[in-house]
């Protein structure tokens, strides 16, 4: 008994071993199933994004085609007639952002790349995948919403244009690191310092520093307009206008990124300075009438004594037929446009006089019937009336500022738009330099004009601006001087 007791205890032992081991070597193989069906989950996701790039360069350029193609033979009923002008603008820039997309992309995703042995490396790659993917496709998507109707407030375009906005930085920034990383690569000394050849450290910079001026471009927006208070000296200016209000309004975009509250806001503003004459100078919509036009109908509210007046700006003849546009301002928004044309303001026996001149890209793409001619808009101004001409471009008040000495006409002052006085900081030195004006008041001496240039209420595409003080609304008060 002595002996078979702890043979049978020996046995009993084995036997509870085998069990917990066939337990064990149970909970082993699921295990290994399951980290088996993740790796080859993982492995399915990677190598689908490692194929992204070229997924994402046949979607884009299916989308380039398809929006190539809509322009040429599905536009809008109102659109002009697309010329080879429009035609080399509209590739320009959408195969131009194809390029640049691809390259946004490779340098994204090459973060993790960098870092091949981590354990991370394929998941934070996946991920990378995606946020490129989202961001770009959505960047891309922005002339979708001047095609469509839009309601009155709608924010998903906001969102997309932002992301067009965070684009646009992101590339400038990513650009100007390639630059300095091959030329650090021919210089020896540079080699060694990561701050100049590192790809990685580059890319999380340029990313990092675009969605930062993004959102504070975003907040300076979102911000009502800024009234800023100007008084402009005319020589011989009669006393009955000393003092004369000019409200001074430019590029309002009226579109997918500019509500009818923006809109109205800018309308409540406008209308509190209780000005003589409202001028808007150009650029006032982004689209087609019957899209966007409920968006500027706050605008027929405008007051003032002498009227409201408006000068197209090169916005203003893109999109829809110049002519709907012009008959919606004159009829839906009581606008008087100035088309090379004149008014004359009358006070007891003095005179003053307001003209408009057509856009200076009516010089570069054909409109039919219209042409920037600062003759004709001068020739109901009396040669010794002050006379103040609304011109869009800066580059539109120098050819009017050209042709004073032909026409033997004079001008006191110019007031212009178009700038947005860079509006971002990544564009500001390309609109420095592409504009004889860029923002703020100019004297031109061999005419013995002044020329004032606006930042704008508003902006274009994006909603971002460098500083909230650049949403502006000018409140020009004329001052009689003598000298």
């Amino acid at each position: 008994m002595s002996i078979d007791e702890p043979i049978a205890a020996t046995a009993d032992e084995n036997a509870s071993l085998t069990t917990e081991e066939i337990q064990d070597d149970s909970t082993t193989i699921k295990q290994q199933r399951h980290q088996c069906l993740r790796s080859r989950i993982s492995n399915f996701c990677f190598n689908i994004s490692a194929n992204v790039p070229r997924h994402l360069i046949w979607i884009l350029l299916l989308y380039n085609v398809c929006f190539m193609l809509h322009q040429i033979f599905f536009a809008h009923p109102g659109a002009p007639k697309l010329d080879m002008r429009r035609i080399i603008f509209y590739s320009f820039f959408t195969f131009g952002m194809l390029i640049g997309s691809i390259f946004i992309f490779k340098r994204i995703i090459s973060i993790a790349s960098k870092n091949r042995t981590k354990s991370w490396y394929k998941n934070g790659n996946i991920a990378l995948n995606i946020f490129a993917y989202i961001w770009i496709l959505m960047a891309h998507s922005i002339m979708i919403f001047v095609n469509i109707p839009l309601p009155e407030t709608f924010f998903f375009p906001v969102i997309c244009y932002l992301m067009l906005g965070a684009w646009l930085h992101c590339f400038i920034f990513l650009l100007i690191f390639f630059i300095i990383e091959k030329i650090s690569a021919c210089i020896p000394p540079l080699r060694k310092y990561k701050i100049f050849t590192s790809e990685t450290l580059h890319t999380i910079i340029a990313i990092s520093l675009a969605i930062l001026l993004t959102l504070e471009g975003f907040i300076s927006t979102s911000q009502a307009p800024t009234v800023k208070n100007l008084n402009i000296g005319i020589k011989n200016l009669p006393k009955e206008f000393d003092g004369f209000s000019i409200a001074l309004v430019s590029d309002i975009h009226v579109g997918p990124t500019v509500n009818i509250k923006r809109v109205q806001k800018i309308v409540d503003i406008v209308n509190k300075l209780d000005s003589d004459v409202v001028t808007i100078v150009g650029d006032l919509v982004d689209g087609y009438v019957e899209y966007i036009g409920k968006r500027a109908k706050p605008l027929s509210r405008l007051k003032s004594r002498y009227g409201n007046f408006v000068a197209l700006g090169n916005h203003d003849y893109l999109h829809e037929n110049v002519e709907e546009w012009i008959k919606f301002f004159k009829n839906d928004l009581n606008l008087t446009v100035l088309l090379n044309s004149g008014v004359i303001f009358n006070k007891m026996e003095s005179q003053l006089c307001l003209a408009g001149v057509e856009d200076y890209i009516t010089e570069t793409m054909h409109v039919e019937g219209h042409k920037l001619d600062p003759e004709k808009a001068l020739r109901n101004c009396p040669q010794n009336v002050s006379t103040i001409v609304l011109s869009h471009q800066p580059n539109g008040a120098a050819k009017v500022l050209k042709s004073l000495p032909k026409i033997n006409k004079h001008v006191d002052l110019i007031l212009s738009g178009h700038t947005h006085a860079g509006q971002m900081f990544v564009t500001a030195p390309i609109t420095y330099f592409s504009n004889p004006f860029f923002y703020g008041l100019y004297y031109f001496r061999e005419t013995d004009t002044q020329i004032y240039v606006s930042s704008g209420v508003n902006f274009w595409g994006p909603p971002i601006k460098m500083f909230p003080s650049l949403c502006e609304i000018v409140n020009i008060k004329l001052r009689r001087t003598s000298v």
